[in-house]
């Protein structure tokens, strides 16, 4: 990962014993809200993906508690590409995760 202090990215690594087995890159946004992306995991790692999720959340949260959301732009990993472009269908409203701070 280049740049990601320029670009004021926060960066998750999970690991076990040594190895790497997931990450999630994100970040506050210049709207006052946030985002997540590159999300990466090893061996379908859905339990995973959401732990990375609920630590960035928790990471902005403490960086700036006035945040609200959480913008995710990463592929769950469900049917691929084909998958992502059917959320986007205006006629389909799906929501595969919400997360709220407490």
């Amino acid at each position: 990962m280049k740049y990601y202090t320029q670009l004021n990215q926060i960066i998750l690594v999970a690991e076990i014993d040594g190895q790497i087995i997931g990450m999630i890159a994100g970040g506050e946004l210049p709207n006052g809200q946030s985002w997540a992306s590159l999300r990466k995991t090893t061996n379908n790692g859905k339990e995973i993906t959401q732990a990375l999720v609920v630590k960035l959340a928790e990471e902005i949260h403490n960086l700036n508690p006035n945040i609200e959301l959480l913008n995710d732009g990463t592929n769950d990993g469900q049917e691929g590409l084909i998958f992502v472009k059917e959320k986007f269908r205006p006629v389909l409203n799906l929501t595969l995760h919400s997360l709220y701070l407490k």
